[in-house]
């Protein structure tokens, strides 16, 4: 199954565009890599794209990084990897894909650093601070069901306490998912915990219904 890909970003105290455009220039100064740069992209006034390809060979193909900005992000300048096909698992991993990411920005970063005299770098959230947290009431629930369960298979009892936790949660509805990673993070399987935020997603509409 895909594991929940996190948002990579570099923050900066100067105008984002700026810094992007900057961050073109060397790139193209460290001649390893092909560089395209869109500014007004689709027409959206500043939100401006810069396309890292390496010359390298990569084990993933057609591997291309974008660095973007935005007026919705603020003086973050966003990082993503990307691949037509990505090795050996498609879609990648965490660490496949963080990887991806450092491998072209830790040069590109180095070399703005040195020239402009600032201390920029990729962050990448941690696999734990990626997991969702529930509101006090509902983490409560959710512990009881977690907590009391048998995780390889759950019994009829099980499935009664995780259809309790879904009917009296007082919060909305959680991305599928978000539901599995929170399964994973108190001891379920991936298959597993895939297969209850399906039945989760199909609970959260019954609810709504009433």
């Amino acid at each position: 199954m895909s594991e929940r890909l996190p948002t990579l970003d570099i923050a900066v105290s100067e105008s984002p565009r700026q810094v992007l455009q900057a961050i073109a220039v060397e790139a193209r100064k460290l001649g390893t890599f092909k560089v395209d740069v869109i500014n007004n992209f689709g027409g959206s006034e500043g939100h401006d794209i810069v396309e890292l390809r390496s010359h390298a060979q990569s084990v993933h193909d057609e591997l291309v990084i974008r660095f973007n900005t935005h007026k919705s992000q603020g003086t973050r300048i966003a990082v993503r990897p990307c691949a037509r096909q990505w090795n050996p698992d498609d879609p990648p991993k965490y660490e496949t894909y963080c990887q991806a990411a450092r491998d072209f920005s830790g040069p590109v970063l180095r070399s703005y650093n040195s020239t402009h005299g600032t201390r920029y770098r990729l962050r990448v959230p941690t696999r734990k601070s990626m997991v969702p947290k529930l509101p006090h009431a509902t983490d409560k629930l959710f512990k009881q069901f977690v907590n009391s369960v048998n995780k390889s298979v759950l019994s009829p009892f099980d499935w009664e306490c995780f259809y309790k936790f879904v009917w009296f949660s007082r919060m909305r509805t959680m991305h599928d998912e978000d539901m599995t990673s929170l399964l994973i993070e108190n001891g379920f399987t991936p298959e597993y915990a895939k297969d209850i935020a399906s039945v989760y997603i199909h609970l959260c509409h019954f609810r709504a219904c009433r």
